[in-house]
């Protein structure tokens, strides 16, 4: 009853048919029990309590570098369109995949496929992850995906005193859509800050953790001539921001 329970939240959360979210988890599961077998681990220890790391595990799992031999994300491609409900299914099952497998799972992995599937899987040109700092008052650019001037790697936003879109989804909306028509006070949020990654003033935002928790903020938006932004884009953005959140978030809870 408890696993139907989270299986319907999720779906509801998603937005995915649950066979299409049942048939992501076996793919999986099965991919999960053939990495063991490879590597001779001990499927029974491993799903007990003894073979579960504990809190400080998990947080040396969090912060470890990515490994050499793990292949690089590429991101070469541009997209100008969502992509299709099967590919979508296949880039959720990709970034599933890696967050149950902990022998390689760190931050820099879940938020680079989580980019890649942005990009592809919402159809964006560009996609940006700022991490919120310790002390909560500056969002950092830790990651650029697509066609931006690399000088805004590092780049630090003050969450404070002057507002904009990025901070404002870290305790409004967790997903946000700005365009042309959103009302005046959100398109008031697209400071000179903002405008350095979206000239074009037109993206969607999500958080990245829960709200009394944040850990940051994915944004992704469209090149100067290509479609603008859509209902359906939009929706994929939400699931895959929704999914890396998710991701993060128990992978940064103590």
């Amino acid at each position: 009853e408890e696993c139907e329970s989270a299986l319907a939240a999720a779906v509801d959360r998603l937005k995915v048919p649950e066979a299409s979210l049942r048939r992501m988890f076996a793919t999986a599961e099965k991919r999960a029990r053939e990495y063991a077998l490879e590597v001779s681990l001990d499927l029974e220890r491993l799903g007990s309590s003894e073979g579960r790391p504990g809190p400080t595990e998990k947080l040396q799992i969090l912060e470890a570098p990515a490994r050499e031999s793990e292949t690089p994300i590429a991101l070469e491609r541009i997209f100008t369109e969502a992509a299709d409900a099967d590919r979508q299914l296949e880039l959720m099952d990709d970034l599933v995949t890696y967050l149950i497998d902990e022998s390689r799972l760190h931050t820099q992995g879940i938020v680079d496929r989580a980019a890649r599937a942005l990009l592809e899987g919402a159809g964006v040109d560009r996609v940006v992850y700022l991490r919120l700092t310790p002390d909560g008052k500056y969002l950092e650019s830790r990651g650029l995906y697509g066609a931006f001037d690399p000088r805004l790697l590092g780049l630090f936003i003050p969450m404070s005193p002057y507002p904009n879109v990025f901070s404002h989804v870290l305790q409004g909306p967790a997903v946000l859509w700005v365009h042309e028509k959103s009302p005046p006070v959100i398109k008031a949020l697209i400071t000179p800050e903002v405008q350095q990654f979206f000239p074009l003033r037109e993206m969607f935002v999500g958080r990245v953790g829960r709200a009394v928790q944040p850990i940051g903020v994915f944004a992704g938006g469209r090149l100067s001539g290509h479609p603008p932004l859509d209902e359906i884009a939009f929706l994929a953005f939400r699931r895959f921001c929704d999914l890396a959140s998710l991701g993060m978030s128990v992978w940064r809870r103590d």
